[in-house]
């Protein structure tokens, strides 16, 4: 019988493919070197407005369950509405939660400088208003091209609590519900 010589990497691969422990090892190296992708943006198309008019919704959700949700209202606003994660949660109603884009200065007030919608487990701002098929709004503009936002708010408990939801991919989605024909500019 002649003999065979095997390199260290073939010894290596052949392991790795032969042994269930090989098997093992390289499935947990493949899930080490995976990386985490960002949260998608969809399109909800199936909402309606109180009188009726369907809105179409970009949104996205966390891990920790929080969501984001931007759409042009029948009023020819652009809202962002922050939504708690599903449970027993509930926002204090006399303080909007703190939003913070990137490294750009934290905020609690819509782009008109009003304070935010608050229920019990939501709160929702403007971001801009349409006119002529334009909307003048810085904020809109860091919105859709940020990387993140975080949330910091208080609960009606009194305990605080923050959430970061990734803004990655927002742009397209957001171009979609508020309208492609609309241009965008800067204050």
């Amino acid at each position: 019988m002649a003999a065979v010589k095997i390199s260290r990497k073939s010894r290596w691969t052949y392991a790795l493919h032969t042994s269930w422990r090989g098997q093992l090892i390289f499935t947990l190296m493949l899930v080490g070197f995976a990386t985490v992708s960002p949260a998608q943006w969809l399109i909800n198309d199936s909402s309606k407005s109180a009188t009726g008019t369907p809105i179409r919704i970009a949104h996205t959700q966390n891990e920790q369950g929080y969501s984001l949700e931007i759409y042009l209202g029948p009023d020819s606003t652009v809202r962002s509405r922050l939504k708690l994660a599903a449970g027993l949660l509930k926002l204090n109603k006399n303080s909007c939660p703190t939003y913070q884009i990137d490294n750009h200065a934290a905020n609690n007030q819509s782009v008109d400088n009003t304070h935010c919608l608050s229920e019990d487990s939501s709160a929702e701002y403007i971001l801009g208003t349409i006119a002529n098929n334009q909307i003048q709004s810085s904020l809109l503009l860091e919105v859709m091209n940020g990387s993140s936002i975080i949330f910091r708010f208080q609960l009606e408990n009194g305990d605080y609590r923050e959430t970061t939801i990734s803004l990655a991919g927002s742009k397209r989605s957001m171009t979609r519900a508020i309208g492609e024909n609309i241009s965008i500019h800067a204050q």
